[in-house]
């Protein structure tokens, strides 16, 4: 059985790639693991598809922490299939 943060994380990335930040904002918060970078990553995209862009700098200035800081500011536009792995929602992050 995947970890149902897991499938969110897949599912709001899926939204993110479509431009539905709205639904991608839903189904990030009704994950339990709202500390993992990428988490951050992805809501914080979110966010500023929805021009928050304070609650975005929030997000995404949490989520730069967990990654190499020679790519941090790219974070906002790499796409999101290219960040999340089964294995990046548990801290760990992919190599681009």
């Amino acid at each position: 059985i995947p970890n149902v943060d897991d499938v969110l994380l897949l599912r709001a990335g899926d939204a993110l790639e479509e431009g539905d930040h709205v639904r991608a904002a839903r189904i990030l918060d009704a994950a339990e693991g709202r500390t993992q970078p990428l988490w951050n990553l992805f809501r914080g995209r979110a966010a500023m598809g929805a021009k928050e862009y304070e609650r975005a700098s929030e997000y995404l200035r949490q989520a730069e922490q967990a990654f190499p800081a020679d790519w941090a500011v790219l974070l906002p536009f790499v796409p999101a299939a290219k960040l999340w792995t089964p294995s990046a929602s548990h801290g760990k992050t992919t190599n681009l």
